[in-house]
């Protein structure tokens, strides 16, 4: 889809506001409406989503529900992003199930993933007490605090475990031990000595690559704290670290503290590089296929500023959205522009409204 498409402006019709406007399943019960992002993308990665049998190709930016798979295909690499910035990095031929993604009614997080095949670096973040994260394998299932850094390879019947930060508990059916910091489990069922534990870790360049991605989302942020908009530290900052890398800050007079994009062209505009995708529960999606585009298409809105163009502001990081746009449609094409990050008020585009406009089939199958 090419950005800044120009349509005239039609009326939805009663069926289609309740399509696309209707209050979804996961904001009324949201004992699993958990919401973790796709967030660097490198190769080929494909996502089988829990509503359909066929695996799909995976761009960054693609939400990641409960139920969800992901595998990378060979030299191919992915980055997956908690709500408080946890992460888990997968190598290349894995696949990984995010098999529970839920919340107990503490407000406690459940993360439950199984790694079948290939090698990931799992860094689980801490956030509320109680909660735990646990990593299934075919030989056992391992369970981390938030804080803690691990790596698990699989490979032609054999398991082995790196703690680099933390400690890890390894269960299986003939008993549970705990893995300490800068220990190596490594099992391999069937051989004179199916457990062996040593001290110390041998780095790889799969641990140097992780070290580089830790280290750009620990660059230190400038303009707004992200917890001046959520109210709750740590709480759905994912991808607050990317407008610092792609965009600057400045306060609009009028309007507030904002965010604009760098590397845009002038017609460019929010929501006209990318793809939507319906997902059961949520209704259709945008998939931004801009590297930042995540927090800026599912909280707060966008204002048309002139000689600047256009401005994100958050808003309240709070109540993550399939997308922040007001549609609209004529007798075969259905189009689509960014709302106002203030309920009620104009995005101030006039004839610089952008989004998009695609025919009904079109969008139907992915809205490119």
């Amino acid at each position: 889809m090419k950005p800044r498409i120009r349509f005239s402006l039609g009326i939805l019709t009663a069926g289609f506001i309740a399509l696309l406007t209707a209050s979804p399943i996961w904001a009324q019960n949201n004992s699993h409406t958990r919401v973790l992002r796709l967030s660097f993308v490198e190769g080929e990665v494909t996502v089988q989503r829990p509503d359909v049998q066929t695996w799909a190709e995976a761009p960054v930016n693609t939400p990641i529900q409960e139920g969800s798979k992901l595998s990378t295909a060979e030299n191919s690499f992915a980055e997956i992003q908690f709500e408080n910035g946890g992460t888990i990095r997968m190598g290349q031929l894995s696949t990984l199930d995010f098999t529970a993604l839920g919340l107990e009614p503490t407000g406690a997080e459940i993360n439950h993933v199984e790694l079948h095949k290939g090698y990931a670096t799992f860094h689980p973040l801490p956030s509320r007490l109680g909660e735990s994260f646990q990593v299934g394998t075919p030989y056992g299932t391992l369970t981390a605090e938030g804080g803690t850094q691990f790596r698990v390879d699989l490979d032609q019947g054999m398991e082995r475990v790196e703690v680099f930060t933390g400690a890890v508990e390894e269960r299986r059916n003939m008993g549970a031990m705990t893995i300490e910091e800068n220990f190596t489990l490594v099992m391999q069922p069937g051989t004179s000595e199916p457990t062996e534990v040593s001290q110390g870790i041998t780095e790889d360049d799969w641990d140097k690559w992780v070290e580089d991605r830790e280290a750009q989302m620990e660059m230190p942020p400038t303009g707004p704290s992200p917890n001046t908009y959520s109210g709750n530290e740590g709480e759905d900052t994912y991808g607050w670290s990317d407008l610092l890398q792609y965009g600057t800050w400045s306060n609009v007079p009028g309007a507030g503290y904002g965010w604009t994009p760098s590397m845009v062209t002038d017609r460019w505009a929010p929501y006209s590089t990318g793809q939507w995708c319906w997902y059961p529960g949520w209704g259709y999606t945008w998939i931004g296929a801009e590297p930042w585009g995540w927090l800026p298409y599912h909280y707060g809105g966008w204002k048309f500023i002139t000689g600047t163009g256009w401005v994100w502001f958050p808003g309240r990081l709070r109540g993550w959205s399939p997308s922040q746009v007001t549609w609209y449609h004529g007798s075969n094409w259905i189009g689509w522009v960014p709302r106002s990050h203030r309920h009620g008020y104009s995005n101030g585009c006039g004839k610089h409204c952008g989004g998009g406009v695609v025919s009904t089939p079109t969008f139907r199958h992915g809205g490119r």
